[in-house]
C-alpha cells in the first residue's frame, strides 16, 4: 500500500498521455443566421496535401473565438484540369450559378490560381468583398493597383535564414553543394534568390550550384564528397538519365544514403526525408496565417490597413533524427524550433494541458496525504487507504491506455485493464513476475535493459518501439516511464504508459504517399529557355535551348550569347538587353535568326523575362526561343498552294467567261459554232467542278466524315464506261482497254472507285501532252483485283516518287510545270485506296511512261 501512495504522483503524471498524443479536431461551431458568411476558394482539390494542410490551417483558428462563421469552401481542381475552356467558361458559369444569390462577408483563397479567378471576375460575381490569399508564388507580377480591400500571405522561401543556420550549425564546413533545378518557371525562380542569398555569404563559405544533374550523377558526385561539405536542396524536382521524373521521397533516400552528409532544405514536404531542418515554408501556417488576417477584416479592420506577409508563414521545424544522426544538440537550435519524431513534443504542443492536469493532480494526491495523516486512528487510515487504493485501481481501469508499475527488481505490481486487452494477459498474471516471465527474449531483453537504466538514473524515459499484442499483430507503441521513492528518497520502482499509435502512424503513411504522388512537378517545356546575366553571359539553359543549338551545357555557360546570333541580328537583340526597361516583364515577340553548333542557321522567337532590376536597368534575363522553322514551311506551303489552286480555277472561270461573251456579242452564229462554245464552256464547268469535288472529298475524307457504301460489284461496265469518256476527251491520244474474260465481283464503294480510276486516266493523258495511247486495264491476282493505267508520257524521275501522292506535290520541273493541275488527284486516289483496305503501287521510267496500279482486295 505504501509503495502505491509514493508514486501516485507519477501516475498522475503518467495519465496525462492519452490528451497530449490524441488531441480532438476543432470545428467551426454551428452558425447563426447573423453569422458572418465566409467563401474559401481553394485552387486544387481537397486530396492534395498542401491544400488539406492549408484549410487544416485555416480550420484551426475560424474554429475559435467569436463570432461563429459560416463556411462556403470551393475547390478548383486546377491541378489536373487547367486547360482554357475549363478555367475561362466551364468554372466561370459554374460559380456564376453557386454565387448569384450568396452575400459574402469575406473572401479566403488559397494558391495562384485561385488569386488570378478573383483578380479577373471579382467585379462580375462577388464584388467589394474583402479578399486574404495565401501561397502565392511571384507575387510582384501581379498587378493590384486597381484592386482594393485585398491583401494576404506569400509563399516565400528564408534561403538567406536558412543557409545562415546551416552553416551555424556546422562551424566545421569548408564548402556548401547546392542541389538546384531550372526545369520550371519556379525552379528558375528560386535558383536566382538562392544565388543571391549565396553570394552574400561567399565571404564566409565557397559554394558550388549542381543544376539539373540526374539523380544517378548526384548519388555518384555525393559518394565521393569530404567530411566537410553541407548539402542544400534547392530544387522542389527530381529527374532521372533517361529524363523521367523521380518522387521526393524515392530521391531523397538515394541521395541521403549516397551523400551520408549535413542536408538542408526550404520547404517542409522535405521534413523526414533526410533533410535536418531550417525555416520551412508551411502550408498549415500559411492557412492559420491568412484565417488570422480574416478575422481581423470581420473585427471591422479595414484590409488596406493589413500589409501582405511576405516571409512570417514560416515555420522552424527540425527532425530529431536527423540532430541524432549528426551529433547537433537540441539547444544549439534557432529560438522558437519545433521537432518532429520526438516524442517529447506531445508535451512542448500540449504545454498548458501538461501543466494544468498536472498542478490538479499534484492538489489532489496533496489532498489524499493531508487526509491520511489526518487519520484518527490506525483502523481509520487502513480503511481509507483501502478506499483510495480501490479508487485507484478503478481511475487505472478507467485510463484507456495501457499502465503498470513495477518494484525495483523489475517484477510487476499490477497493470490496469487496458494492458490485459493490448497483452490478452490477465491483470492477476502480471503481478510478481518479471518481464522475462511473460514475453519473448528479444522483446524481455530490451525492456529489462530500459528499467535497469532508469532504476539506475532515476528521471523520465521515453522511447518507441514495436512489439506483437495479444492477437499477434505487430503495433507502434511509445513507452512512457518515470521511477518513484520511497520514504527514505532512494529508488523503490517504476510507472510506466504504452501509447498504441500504429493508427497514427499508418494515417501519417498514407499522406506521405499522397505527397509523393502529388508532390513531383511535371512542368517540362518544348520551347528553349537561357538565362542570361547583364554582362550577356549565359548563365544556364534547358534541354530544348541546348538540343535547338547542338551544344553541351558545359560549351556555353559564362559563354556571351552574341556567338549564337547571326551578325545582322546582333545589334537590335543587344539594345534589347542593354536599354532601361519601364518594368518587370515580358518584353514584345522578336524574330531573329540563330547559328548551330554545326555551322547552319535556324529561324526562332524570342521574348525575354526581366529576372531582376537595379535602378532600372536589367541584371538578368529569362529568355524563351521557338524555333519556327516549321511554321516558315508551313506558310510557305500554304501560300503555294492558294496559289495553285487560284490559278486552277482561273484557267476554266477564264475559258468560260469567253466563250460566254463570245456568244452574247455574236447573235448570229450557226448552230454548230453555238454548240462548240457551249461544250467548251460545259468541259470547263466539269473541269472547275472536279477541282472543287477533288478538294472537298479529300477534305471530309482525311476528316473521317466520309461515309463508304461498299456492295459487291463487277467493274467491267464501270471500266468500260471510263474507257469511252476519255477516248473522248483528247484528239491526240487513244484509250485502249484490257479486260478478262471472266470477272469476280468486288465488295467496293462503285462512286468512289469511279473517281478513282478517272482521276488516274486524267493524270495519264494530261501527263502525256505529245499524245499516245493510253492503257486501261484489270486482271485477278492472289492478293486480290488489280486495275491499272498505263501512259507513253514524261514519266517521274525517281527521287519525286515518295511524294507524288501527297496533297498539293506537282514534280520541280519546268516542263512538267506548264501541265496544269493541282497535285489533289494522286493524293485522293490513296485515301479513297486506302478506305477500302487495298494499295496503290507506281511503276514509271522517265521519258517513257508510267504505270499506276490499284489493288482492291475481294
Amino acid at each position: 500500500m505504501r509503495l502505491l501512495l509514493q508514486f501516485f504522483s507519477a501516475l498522475l503524471f503518467s495519465v496525462l498521455i492519452p490528451g497530449i498524443l490524441l488531441p480532438g479536431l476543432a470545428a467551426v461551431g454551428t452558425p447563426s443566421l447573423e453569422s458572418p458568411q465566409v467563401l474559401v476558394l481553394h485552387s486544387y482539390d481537397p486530396q492534395h496535401p498542401w491544400t488539406r494542410d492549408v484549410m487544416e490551417g485555416m480550420l484551426e483558428v475560424l474554429s475559435q473565438g467569436e463570432p461563429k462563421v459560416s463556411l462556403h469552401v470551393e475547390y478548383f481542381d486546377t491541378n489536373r484540369y487547367h486547360s482554357s475552356e475549363y478555367l475561362d467558361k466551364f468554372l466561370v458559369e459554374t460559380m456564376q450559378h453557386k454565387l448569384e444569390n450568396a452575400d459574402f462577408d469575406l473572401i479566403l483563397l488559397s494558391d495562384n490560381d485561385a488569386l488570378e479567378f478573383i483578380l479577373t471576375h471579382r467585379d462580375e460575381l462577388i464584388p467589394e468583398v474583402p479578399v486574404v490569399f495565401c501561397g502565392i508564388n511571384g507575387f510582384d507580377s501581379y498587378t493590384l493597383e486597381d484592386q482594393e480591400a485585398i491583401t494576404g500571405v506569400l509563399e516565400a522561401p528564408d534561403f538567406e535564414q536558412n543557409i545562415a543556420t546551416a552553416v551555424r550549425l556546422h562551424p566545421q564546413a569548408e564548402e556548401i553543394i547546392v542541389i538546384g533545378a531550372t526545369d520550371n518557371l519556379t525552379d528558375l525562380l528560386n535558383d536566382a534568390q538562392l544565388r543571391e542569398a549565396l553570394q552574400s555569404m561567399e565571404s564566409i563559405i565557397p559554394y558550388r550550384i549542381w543544376n539539373d544533374l540526374p539523380l544517378e550523377e548526384l548519388t555518384v558526385r555525393f559518394s565521393s564528397l569530404e567530411s566537410n561539405h553541407l548539402i542544400l536542396v534547392g530544387a522542389t524536382t527530381f529527374h532521372d538519365e533517361s529524363g523521367r521524373s523521380v518522387q521526393v521521397s524515392d530521391a531523397m533516400d538515394a541521395l541521403r544514403a549516397a551523400a551520408r552528409r549535413p542536408m538542408y532544405g526550404f520547404w517542409d514536404f522535405y521534413l523526414g526525408k533526410g533533410i535536418v531542418g531550417g525555416s520551412l515554408v508551411s502550408g498549415r501556417e500559411q492557412g492559420r496565417q491568412a484565417a488570422l488576417m480574416g478575422r481581423r477584416i470581420l473585427s471591422g479592420e479595414s484590409p488596406e490597413s493589413i500589409p501582405v506577409m511576405r516571409s512570417g508563414a514560416n515555420r522552424r521545424l527540425f527532425d530529431w533524427n536527423e540532430l541524432g544522426r549528426l551529433g547537433i544538440q537540441v539547444e544549439d537550435l534557432p529560438p522558437a524550433s519545433h521537432l518532429i519524431n520526438n516524442p517529447s513534443d506531445f508535451y512542448e504542443l500540449h504545454s498548458s494541458t501538461f501543466w494544468g492536469g498536472l498542478i490538479l493532480l499534484v492538489a489532489l494526491g496533496a489532498l489524499v496525504l493531508l487526509l491520511l495523516r489526518n487519520s484518527l486512528s490506525r483502523s481509520r487510515a487502513q480503511r481509507t487507504l483501502q478506499e483510495q487504493t480501490l479508487f485507484l485501481s478503478e481511475v487505472l481501469d478507467a485510463i484507456p491506455i495501457p499502465f503498470y508499475y513495477k518494484d525495483g527488481q523489475g517484477r510487476y505490481l499490477g497493470t490496469n485493464r487496458a494492458s490485459e486487452e493490448f497483452f490478452g494477459i490477465a491483470a492477476s498474471s502480471f503481478v510478481g513476475r518479471s518481464v522475462e516471465d511473460l514475453f519473448p527474449p528479444d522483446y524481455a531483453e530490451f525492456v529489462a535493459a530500459s528499467d535497469d537504466e532508469l532504476m539506475r538514473r532515476g528521471g523520465v524515459q521515453s522511447f518507441s518501439t514495436r512489439l506483437r499484442d495479444g492477437q499477434g499483430q505487430m503495433r507502434n507503441v511509445l513507452f512512457h516511464k518515470t521511477a518513484f521513492k520511497d520514504s527514505s528518497g532512494a529508488l523503490a520502482g517504476l510507472v510506466g504508459t504504452m501509447v498504441d499509435f500504429t493508427e497514427l502512424k499508418q494515417v501519417q503513411e498514407e499522406l506521405t504517399k499522397r505527397e509523393r504522388k502529388y508532390g513531383a512537378l511535371f512542368d517540362t517545356s518544348l520551347d528553349g529557355i537561357a538565362i542570361v546575366n547583364r554582362a550577356g553571359r549565359f548563365e544556364d539553359a534547358n534541354r530544348a535551348f541546348l538540343e535547338m543549338v547542338g551544344y553541351q551545357s558545359s560549351e556555353l555557360m559564362e559563354k556571351n550569347w552574341k556567338f549564337l546570333i547571326v551578325d545582322r541580328d546582333r545589334e537590335r537583340i543587344a539594345e534589347l538587353f542593354s536599354r532601361p526597361l519601364a518594368r518587370r516583364g515580358f518584353t514584345d515577340e522578336i524574330e531573329l535568326e540563330l547559328m548551330r553548333r554545326d555551322g547552319s542557321s535556324f529561324p526562332g522567337r524570342l521574348r525575354t523575362w526581366v529576372d531582376e532590376e537595379q535602378r532600372g536597368r536589367p541584371r538578368r534575363f529569362l529568355t524563351i526561343i521557338r524555333d519556327v522553322t516549321e511554321s516558315r514551311k508551313l506558310d510557305q506551303l500554304k501560300e503555294e498552294m492558294l496559289s495553285m489552286v487560284s490559278h486552277e480555277m482561273r484557267t476554266p472561270l477564264t475559258a468560260m467567261m469567253g466563250y460566254t461573251e463570245f456568244l452574247l456579242e455574236n447573235q448570229s452564229l450557226d448552230l454548230e459554232q453555238r454548240q462548240g462554245s457551249l461544250r467548251t464552256i460545259r468541259n470547263e464547268t466539269l473541269r472547275l467542278k472536279d477541282l472543287i469535288d477533288n478538294l472537298l472529298d479529300l477534305q471530309s475524307i482525311r476528316s473521317g466524315r466520309v461515309s463508304y457504301r461498299i456492295e459487291p460489284m463487277y467493274l467491267s461496265p464501270m471500266l468500260m464506261e471510263s474507257a469511252r469518256l476519255f477516248d473522248k476527251a483528247s484528239a491526240n491520244h487513244q484509250v485502249e482497254l484490257e479486260l478478262p474474260a471472266e470477272f469476280p465481283q468486288v465488295p467496293v464503294d462503285e462512286a468512289k472507285i469511279r473517281q478513282v480510276v478517272n482521276n488516274l486516266l486524267s493524270n495519264a493523258i494530261k501527263y502525256s501532252p505529245a499524245g499516245g495511247q493510253v492503257t486501261l486495264g484489270a486482271c485477278v491476282e492472289q492478293r486480290g483485283v488489280r486495275i491499272w493505267v498505263k501512259d507513253q508520257g514524261v514519266g517521274i524521275e525517281p527521287d519525286a516518287m515518295p511524294q507524288i501522292f501527297d496533297s498539293f506535290y506537282r514534280i520541280d520541273n519546268s516542263d512538267r510545270r506548264r501541265i496544269g493541275g493541282t497535285g489533289l488527284g494522286l493524293a485522293l486516289v490513296r485515301e479513297v485506296v486506302k478506305a477500302h483496305g487495298g494499295e496503290v503501287l507506281v511503276e514509271s521510267t522517265p521519258g517513257q511512261g508510267s504505270v499506276f496500279s490499284v489493288v482492291l482486295p475481294l
